[in-house]
């Protein structure tokens, strides 16, 4: 007996993990082998579990012995116990795992304690991950083919339904569509009709049946006492290669499902014959079901739809598509923004490391304490001023000489002249701050997404203003601004691209290198083209058409997400542009992007 027999699974080759088995346990004389495959409960049974006697028999593992060994088991750990069965005592040696929700044991029984070799437990283990892999991806296999099951009757049966929506006449065509449908539903291999329309004379239509062997379907009928010309109810006939061995029919289709079309008036206006091979589960009370819902709703919906006028179903059908098309273009449109806002904190969180490092103090407390200090200065400085020119101008030599010495001493007039310096000095750099705060608001800000004409160099000069603090270590940044007119453009979003070219541009760049941000009029006269460019190891020409692609990137784990350029690109695209890439290894890459000035009128649907 062979794995592949055992488990009733065709993907697994014939010998190997069974034979593995049985060498193990030629490895071991004087002890029995054992497998369990088990959850919460155990069924005992050829394909949950393998027992080895002595004489190399197979046989499954009794469940009551099994319940009393169970309870030793201890996941991914080798255990020896004794226990006592059928009043005889037994010595066990175990290991468990538990791959998934199931568990998988193998167990070694003797009289008396067994040594194991290094190379007998490292077999034994592979053996028994070799099994447990195979019984899981039994199950696996058993639910694919269920969940397989349910979503083809779910995609045939709707679409039978859309079929019967547009049915409005009984014609052949009508019935072999009907054929097909129920051919399907049934996951029949084969059918054949036999259309008894009174437009024309009755006739047979083959899909897999031909027409000698309806010959020998209908011997075998009448053989039942059944006529095929006769029938008034669906019947079904499995397994009939066990009782007609003499029919070739029988062969390929020993599983036949005789129905009878009958309209709402009792008048049979066609029947079907459906087959399966041997190796296809019989027919059931719920290929019955099927079919007879599917005949009824067709008589129905051909009813129902010859009220309705051809104009009305087409109008109705085109504005349901409309509706649902809008619902998805919105829900695209929502799911859009929420990755562009979800990118843009991600570029905040990098740019804040750069950022931090310029706040030392609380903006608005430092600000007031400056514009407070610079108006007391003021005053001390003339107070100082005034007292020196007094006493300088008196009589009293004495004092006179204190004050110049005591002036000297304390840099007085060097005070005098740098204070009021290094305050304008202070507010600049507080000026600064306040600024790169307000261009990350601004920039962290979701836009209204609204186009309004806007003036490109200041959009990029504030991304610049943002990305300074993470370029000015590996990169010098150089523009290259051209003559250009205001342009349309969501400019948090067209910000946005800019950043994250800048951000990759740095990345790129292993040591200290050059930025190049340029704009310029395209020769047509209604577009502009901002090409940001880098000095950094280039892009490897493979990449190249997978740059925009969502989640593609080349950099290493933790250093994007893959998102930036696929944003990039479908924001240009909603700007009605284009953005293009050039880049050689070792000398660097170039992105270029192009805008229109004026965006074209925006229709209904968008």
């Amino acid at each position: 007996m062979t794995f592949h027999t055992i488990l009733k699974d065709k993907s697994v080759k014939q010998g190997g993990c069974i034979d593995f088995f049985m060498h193990l346990k030629q490895q071991l004389p004087g002890v029995s082998l054992s497998w369990v495959w088990y959850g919460h409960s155990y069924s005992s049974s050829m394909q949950n579990s393998l027992m080895s006697s002595d004489i190399d028999m197979l046989s499954a593992v009794p469940s009551d012995f099994f319940n009393v060994v169970k309870v030793h088991l201890i996941i991914n750990q080798w255990v020896e116990f004794d226990f006592t069965f059928a009043n005889k005592g037994y010595h066990c040696k175990a290991i468990s795992v538990q791959p998934d929700e199931e568990k998988s044991a193998l167990l070694i029984f003797s009289e008396k304690p067994v040594s194991l070799s290094q190379h007998q437990v490292d077999l034994t283990l592979l053996c028994l991950s070799n099994i447990s892999f195979l019984r899981q991806q039994q199950d696996i296999d058993l639910k694919l083919k269920e969940l397989g099951r349910h979503m083809l009757y779910q995609i045939v049966w709707s679409e039978c339904l859309e079929w019967i929506r547009t049915l409005d006449v009984e014609d052949n065509d009508f019935y072999k569509k009907m054929m097909v449908r129920t051919q399907l539903l049934t996951e029949s291999n084969a059918s054949a009709i036999y259309i008894e329309v009174e437009s024309a004379a009755p006739a047979w239509s083959h899909k897999g049946i031909s027409a000698e062997d309806i010959e020998q379907i209908e011997a075998i009928l009448k053989d039942k006492k059944k006529d095929l010309y006769s029938l008034m109810v669906m019947e079904d006939f499995n397994h009939l290669a066990d009782l007609y061995s003499g029919y070739s029919v029988l062969k390929q289709h020993p599983h036949l499902f005789i129905c009878p079309v009958i309209d709402p008036k009792g008048k049979r206006k066609s029947i079907i014959i459906l087959s399966k091979s041997k190796n296809q589960d019989s027919y059931s009370l719920t290929d019955h079901a099927y079919i007879n819902q599917l005949i009824n709703q067709v008589y129905s919906g051909i009813e129902k739809n010859s009220l309705v006028k051809a104009l009305e179903k087409s109008h109705r059908s085109l504005e349901k598509e409309h509706n649902e098309q809008k619902i998805l273009i919105k829900k695209l449109q929502d799911t859009q923004d929420q990755l562009l806002q979800s990118e843009k904190m991600a570029s905040i969180g990098q740019l804040a490391a750069g950022v931090a490092h310029e706040i030392n103090n609380p903006i608005g407390f430092v600000n007031s304490n400056l514009s407070t200090l610079s108006d007391f200065s003021q005053s001390m400085l003339m107070a100082i001023h005034q007292l020196g020119h007094r006493i300088s101008s008196g009589s009293d030599t004495e004092f006179k000489q204190y004050y110049a010495e005591l002036a000297e001493k304390y840099e007085i007039d060097f005070i005098t002249d740098d204070l009021t310096a290094l305050l304008e000095e202070s507010k600049e750099g507080i000026t600064r701050v306040k600024d790169i705060v307000q261009d990350l608001k601004d920039f962290s800000r979701t836009g209204s997404g609204e186009f309004g004409f806007v003036d490109i160099h200041i959009v990029i000069d504030k991304t610049l203003n943002l990305i300074h603090s993470e370029v000015k270590y590996c990169a010098e940044l150089i523009t290259d601004y051209g003559d250009l007119p205001e342009i349309e453009v969501m400019d948090s979003q067209i910000g946005q691209v800019i950043l994250n070219l800048l951000v990759n541009a740095s990345h790129a760049i292993e040591e200290k290198g050059t930025i190049t941000i340029k704009t310029m009029m395209v020769e047509t006269g209604d577009r502009v083209q901002i090409s940001v460019s880098d000095s950094g190891k280039g892009i490897a020409p493979e990449h190249i058409s997978k740059l925009f692609d969502p989640f593609f990137t080349t950099k290493p784990v933790g250093k994007g997400t893959g998102l930036g350029l696929s944003l990039s690109y479908g924001i240009i695209q909603r700007h009605h542009g284009d953005i293009e890439v050039e880049s050689e290894l070792g000398v660097g890459t170039t992105f270029i992007v192009t805008l229109p000035i004026q965006q074209p009128p925006k229709l209904d649907s968008e």
